[in-house]
């Protein structure tokens, strides 16, 4: 019997795990290069900070099967997932953009990320804004703006994840996508344990179907004091690798009073 936190993807999934040429070739040639030079002359490693490919192609895949009109990224780094989810937007032929906030973009990845998307033709898919989440977050609240996918990779402190879960909360759309990076870190699983447990979310099983998920499973194992026998025995099963993707209700809290 299936957990009332998991949400099965089903046959919608299977068709799009083979990911179109046009979305690959972009995806295997960023991880072909592996290290970057920005402007000033600093290499920046791919392996160091970055998603790892079949994550990489996995995000692609949930944009694919979820096709999300607006979305956001916390945290974009070197860009290998802004390059992950734009690829895939222009597939669909969408070109609405993606919002990536970020405080460090120029400052410690010497602007790598937009310089990746530009040489990938994607750049004016991006729209990057320089800031903190816990301060850029509130305001897009405040705006009234809302998204349909988040995706979360910035800081991995525990108050700074599930801050960025309390205002996710309330930026996503009825039935909208969050999907956390490292998901095996202490921060992931409360800020996930907080959307499910509390908030009525589900865990999207991405896991499904994948090669290598009974091994996954174990090694997680390691983990569970850390993140706990529920999110061990609950979410992990579902990861892909160290992704964790959750849809929110389509009700409100107020309605299921």
């Amino acid at each position: 019997m299936n957990s009332p936190h998991i949400l099965q993807l089903g046959s919608k999934k299977n068709s799009a795990r083979d990911l179109p040429a046009e979305v690959t070739s972009k995806i295997q040639l960023l991880y072909a290069q592996r290290e970057f030079l920005d402007s000033c002359g600093g290499i920046h490693r791919l392996s160091a900070t970055s998603l790892r490919r079949d994550e990489a192609e996995a995000l692609s895949r949930l944009i694919l099967l979820m096709q999300p009109k607006a979305t956001l990224e916390i945290g974009l780094g070197l860009g290998a997932s802004a390059l992950a989810i734009t690829a895939a937007k222009y597939y669909l032929g969408d070109g609405s953009p993606h919002v990536a906030v970020d405080p460090f973009q120029h400052s410690r990845s010497g602007g790598v990320a937009i310089q990746i998307l530009a040489e990938a033709g994607l750049s004016n898919l991006l729209q990057y804004v320089e800031d903190f989440s816990e301060r850029y977050l509130p305001s897009l609240v405040a705006a009234r703006k809302q998204f349909d996918f988040v995706f979360v990779d910035g800081a991995h402190g525990i108050g700074q994840v599930v801050t960025e879960a309390f205002w996710i909360k309330q930026l996503l759309k009825p039935g909208g996508i969050v999907a956390f990076h490292d998901g095996l870190l202490r921060s992931a699983s409360y800020a996930v344990r907080h959307l499910v447990v509390e908030n009525g979310y589900q865990v999207l099983d991405l896991a499904s179907g994948t090669a290598g998920k009974l091994w996954r499973i174990v090694a997680a194992t390691r983990h569970i004091p850390k993140i706990g026998g529920w999110y061990y025995s609950t979410v992990v099963p579902c990861m892909m690798r160290s992704i964790v993707a959750l849809q929110s209700p389509y009700y409100s809290r107020k309605d299921a009073e």
